[in-house]
């Protein structure tokens, strides 16, 4: 298994993608939203800034993406029905005053896949471990600078039967698509 064939696969798992730079933020959730299809697609967001911040990636990306790269919510009262995948994005900027708890609900919420990204470092190293501890899987990529191109290494780490692990390398293409 390869990390694209994984993240089109999952349903209604809770999945923590801890990454490196926007480039890869970008690209993953291209992936997961090319598979799982954009009108069933919702993105969380924990405060203003981190809003503002996803507005901001979307308009840096939108010659590479379709028109419609899903809804913004700030709440998840106001999650719709229909929304089947969630990404998450901006905990980090919403730190220190959201606390974990929003976190908790979250992962509390039944029939949806979860995506939660976070980027590396940006949280003490004891919330990051609680904050692993609620997730079904973990993608953890890295920055290699194996070659002259730049490359990313993943671990995929899954706490649900069969409790897989396996790991491998990506770059990312022009059109911020993951290349295994």
């Amino acid at each position: 298994m390869d990390l694209s064939e994984f993240l089109y696969t999952r349903e209604n798992e809770k999945i923590l993608i801890i990454y490196p730079s926007n480039d890869v933020f970008l690209s993953v959730s291209k992936t997961i939203a090319d598979a799982k299809g954009r009108e069933k697609l919702g993105w969380l967001v924990f405060d203003d800034l981190g809003k503002s911040r996803l507005e901001t990636f979307f308009e840096k990306f939108m010659p590479y993406a379709p028109e419609f790269p899903g809804k913004i919510f700030k709440n998840m009262d106001t999650l719709e029905n229909g929304i089947e995948t969630i990404f998450c994005y901006g905990f980090h900027f919403a730190k220190p005053k959201c606390g974990i708890k929003p976190v908790f609900k979250l992962i509390l919420q039944k029939g949806r896949t979860i995506y939660f990204f976070l980027l590396e470092n940006s949280i003490e190293e004891k919330e990051e471990v609680i904050i692993k501890d609620l997730f079904d899987a973990i993608v953890k990529i890295e920055e290699k600078d194996i070659t002259f191109e730049k490359k990313y290494t993943y671990s995929v780490r899954e706490y649900v039967f069969p409790f897989r692990y396996f790991s491998g390398t990506f770059r990312i293409g022009e059109d911020y698509s993951i290349l295994e």
